[in-house]
């Protein structure tokens, strides 16, 4: 028997599903317009990924902490029991707000396609693995650890991946 807070998580994440998928089919489009057709180069992915993680830090932490837009309170419900259920249990926009930078960054630093669609399939792993205690705690990293620090004190550790935008905006907080 599922736990009432685990109803709610299986409950916000079907009803943003939907406009998850947004992200996924605008690259699309943008493909089928031929928009990245451009090749590899990796200062312009290493670049790339420091925008991508600027972009995330700033919408977690300005847009939906701060000026609290996006009703991003909801995936704060969950503040002991972060799992794979509360993953993807965010208010819809909330969550396809996170995941735009992928995309917009990709106007700063276009990217072959391949790109793009490996960000957006790591980005959803990466969110499953910071609520899921796997015992992998990879140092530089905001792991399960730091997200769960984030989650009960709500206003720490906004990173994507790294603890970079954190640590000099005096955000990161480290586990025990």
């Amino acid at each position: 028997m599922l736990s009432d807070e685990n109803c709610l998580a299986i409950k916000l994440t079907l009803r943003a599903l939907p406009v998850y998928s947004i992200l996924p089919i605008s690259a699309f489009i943008l493909h089928k317009f031929k928009f990245f057709e451009t090749p590899f180069n990796f200062i312009r992915f290493a670049l790339y990924l420091v925008c991508v993680e600027f972009f995330t830090f700033f919408d977690h932490y300005v847009i939906l902490h701060k000026m609290k837009h996006g009703k991003h309170d909801v995936h704060h419900r969950f503040k002991k029991n972060i799992n794979v259920l509360t993953s993807f249990a965010f208010f819809p926009i909330d969550g396809l707000s996170q995941g735009l930078p992928i995309l917009y960054s990709s106007f700063l630093f276009p990217q072959p396609t391949f790109i793009i669609f490996g960000m957006i399939v790591i980005v959803g792993i990466w969110t499953l693995f910071i609520h899921t205690d796997t015992g992998i705690h990879p140092p530089f990293l905001l792991h399960y650890k730091y997200h769960l620090i984030h989650h009960q004190k709500n206003f720490y550790n906004f990173g994507l991946f790294t603890q970079t935008f954190d640590y000099l905006c005096g955000t990161l907080r480290h586990p025990q």
